[in-house]
């Protein structure tokens, strides 16, 4: 699967005199999120998958490639175009006004389909419904129930996660993802950052991506 990372958002430590935090410090306050989540294991969550959510997780996971994907089908229908360019060039010289109306009709049906494809890319291609999620957090890892569907998910098999945009996404070993938005999750008190402290001790890496 395809990624490209986002700009993380690394803190510049200027030194003590400006309040900056000591590592064996930001171990300390990593040590105690993780510690308060713990106390507050198992832990059930009800979390609504909407199409913001899905369209946040394809931005990620495929770096934004809209741009990208447009351009590469582009370059592969670029004969194409300069065909249909020089077969409306020479109708119309030729004086056969309807033959270059209906090249150019199939330019702009081609153009059409080539816009359709790089927003595809973006969007996910379909209008996901949304999804209504339960989960238990235990000190084992992850049990999701998805419409009667129930799947478990150990620590070790977590690779790495992202916190971006309210939203926790975490990369599975299989190639899914778990997705935990807090701005639809219950009870609305959880803290993502909390979260994702206590996954640092289990030795998950992750970063916090900032917004383009």
């Amino acid at each position: 699967m395809e990624q490209e990372t986002l700009p993380t958002e690394d803190p510049k430590i200027t030194g003590k005199d400006c309040g900056a935090t000591s590592a064996p410090e930001a171990s300390e306050t990593e040590s105690s999120k993780a510690a308060a989540f713990l106390l507050g294991l198992p832990l059930h969550l009800k979390l609504v998958l909407d199409s913001e959510s899905h369209r946040t997780h394809v931005q990620l996971v495929s770096g934004q490639r809209f741009y990208q994907t447009s351009a590469e089908h582009l370059l592969q229908y670029l004969p194409w175009y300069v065909g249909f360019a020089l077969g409306i060039y020479v109708a119309l010289i030729s004086g056969y006004v309807l033959i270059a109306c209906i090249i150019l009709a199939n330019w702009f049906a081609i153009l059409k389909q080539h816009w359709a494809i790089g927003k595809a890319a973006v969007n996910g291609g379909i209008q996901c419904a949304t999804q209504r999620i339960s989960m238990v957090i235990t000190e084992e890892g992850f049990c999701e129930t998805d419409r009667g569907v129930e799947s478990r998910v150990g620590w070790t098999a977590m690779n790495q996660w992202y916190l971006w945009r309210a939203i926790l996404f975490i990369e599975l070993t299989n190639g899914h993802w778990a997705v935990i938005p807090s701005k639809h999750m219950e009870p609305t008190d959880v803290s993502l950052e909390a979260l994702t402290s206590y996954l640092k001790i289990k030795g998950i890496p992750g970063q916090k991506l900032k917004d383009a």
